[in-house]
């Protein structure tokens, strides 16, 4: 993706503050509004991914948060808690083979 200006990366922040604000007050859809629109300038945040997911998680859309959780990892791939969560949520979602995959992966996660 093209470099981002300044002021983009300010919308981009704004969006991600506003959407914590909107999750903290439990207003999960306007949060995942302002957490989708930060992911269009800011694709490479592995924490803007990991907020979808927490909200697809909050309105039940499992599926959707695994596919969130996913491009966090591949974003970041030292996250450990983004891995952990993508391993919760295969495992909430019966795909245990996956699950397996995500928590053997989180020995692999160097510690920081």
């Amino acid at each position: 993706y093209a470099m981002l200006t300044k002021e983009e990366i300010a919308q981009a922040e704004a969006w991600f503050l506003q959407g914590n604000q909107a999750f903290s007050e439990n207003n999960i859809d306007v949060a995942l509004n302002f957490y989708q629109q930060a992911a269009v300038l800011r694709p490479d945040s592995g924490l803007v991914w990991q907020n979808i997911a927490a909200c697809y998680q909050a309105q039940g859309q499992i599926a959707s948060a695994i596919d969130a959780l996913d491009m966090a990892v591949k974003r970041n791939p030292h996250a450990y808690d983004a891995r952990l969560s993508l391993a919760q949520a295969y495992l909430a979602h019966y795909q245990l083979g996956k699950a397996q995959l995500q928590f053997f992966s989180l020995l692999q996660v160097p510690e920081y």
